[in-house]
């Protein structure tokens, strides 16, 4: 069951759901009448056909062909996953609070329901993003400007799917959705119930998404850049290494010449404290009466 859509009507798309269509199709049978819906998928090529069912307690959308339904994910969603993928669609900027890590994705194309096929499996994630700036800058060159994004209320990310993406190159991020966001659908559920519950969810998605990081691989430009800078670091700490030793060595020498200095000054000292003895012996010498007797002998 699906309850967001585009309508064609004079070859435009624009999107709607199943409360709105009810509220026309009361009011403006009309008017109505001849329009047709397509799943939200943003490629046209890619949208199939969808048939409105005015069913109690809350209308839906279905496949008009049994066989889009196995082509594509979600035919039997709860309300709250569906309305989750779309408000997630129309953030241009995700904020994915991981752990203690944070990671901002500014989106340049999302695709919802987006298929990919590995060597293994055809898998549908929910939302498939691509990017060309972050915070931080190197998750654009690690995740090489993509990641595919699960939305968990019922069913969580299957180990098998998960390592498949994986191998594949493809980080997957899984939102664990809050309880607070659960809409109950077995109650009749009314235009204005969803637009307040869309700008409740809303509210939170656009600050901030918590999640989990199911894949984390690294594209091979981004490890031949980490290899680069690990060998980068190598000769740096090399480098280091030997101006420490070399400085080590200069150290080792001024010491050496500091003792050589504190030697050779004591020394001075010495001579000085000795000269000054002679001096002072000599002026004794001079005021004695052989001295004086021989100064005048050889004068």
């Amino acid at each position: 069951m699906k309850r967001f859509a585009y309508k064609r009507k004079n070859g435009i798309y624009t999107m709607t759901d199943v409360w709105k269509v009810r509220r026309g199709k009361k009011n403006e049978p009309r008017e109505w009448k001849d329009i047709k819906f397509f799943s939200t998928h943003k490629r046209i090529e890619n949208r199939k056909e969808l048939i409105f069912v005015n069913t109690k307690p809350n209308p839906h959308f279905r496949y008009k062909k049994l066989d889009d339904i196995g082509s594509h994910k979600g035919h039997d969603e709860t309300l709250t996953h569906e309305l989750c993928i779309e408000i997630l669609s129309e953030i241009s900027v995700m904020t994915f609070k991981i752990g203690n890590d944070s990671y901002k994705i500014y989106v340049s194309d999302c695709e919802i329901e987006y298929k990919i096929e590995t060597s293994n499996a055809l898998y549908f994630v929910d939302l498939f993003l691509k990017f060309d700036k972050s915070e931080p800058e190197w998750l654009v060159t690690k995740w090489n400007g993509i990641v595919a994004v699960e939305v968990y209320v019922t069913h969580k990310t299957g180990e098998v799917k998960r390592k498949d993406l994986f191998d594949s190159g493809i980080p997957v991020i899984e939102i664990d959705v809050s309880k607070k966001f659960y809409i109950d659908e077995t109650r009749e559920i009314s235009e204005e119930d969803i637009n307040e519950k869309k700008s409740f969810i809303s509210k939170y998605y656009e600050k901030e998404i918590f999640a989990k990081l199911l894949a984390n691989p690294s594209s091979k430009e981004y490890l031949t850049m980490i290899d680069k800078l690990k060998k980068q670091i190598y000769i740096l700490q090399k480098q280091n290494g030997e101006q420490n030793s070399e400085l080590q060595q200069k150290n080792k020498m001024i010491n050496k010449l500091k003792l050589d200095y504190m030697d050779l000054n004591n020394r001075i000292i010495h001579k000085d404290n000795e000269l000054s003895i002679i001096r002072e012996q000599n002026e004794r010498l001079k005021k004695t009466f052989w001295y004086k007797l021989f100064k005048k002998i050889y004068d």
